[in-house]
């Protein structure tokens, strides 16, 4: 949320739950009015095989519902926080701070 934070951007549902193929899946941060989910991908959980064909069908259930998906490592966002801020706020058209999110909202 600092990054968030320090950029100005909108705050997100943080580990969202959204109904998305007939089932619930859990998202890292999601833009509901927006339609965005970003996912913060760290190798040792996602560069397993049974991770990374999940994200991927996740991915692309999302894509098909009409989410965007934006998937940003850990290094990037280490290393580039800036850019990474500067392309979230391309797909989120934000401007200035919204009110936080519920968090725990079922609901999409």
């Amino acid at each position: 949320m600092a990054l968030i934070d320090a950029h100005g951007l909108p705050r997100p549902h943080l580990n969202a739950d959204l109904a998305i193929g007939g089932r619930f899946v859990e998202v890292d941060c999601l833009w509901r009015r927006q339609r965005l989910a970003a996912e913060l991908d760290g190798r040792a959980v996602h560069a397993r095989e049974a991770a990374f064909e999940s994200d991927k069908l996740r991915d692309r259930q999302l894509l098909v519902a009409g989410w965007k998906t934006m998937r940003v490592t850990w290094l990037q966002f280490q290393e580039e926080p800036g850019a990474v801020a500067d392309d979230l706020r391309a797909l989120l058209g934000a401007t200035a701070h919204e009110p936080p999110a519920d968090r725990h909202s079922p609901y999409p």
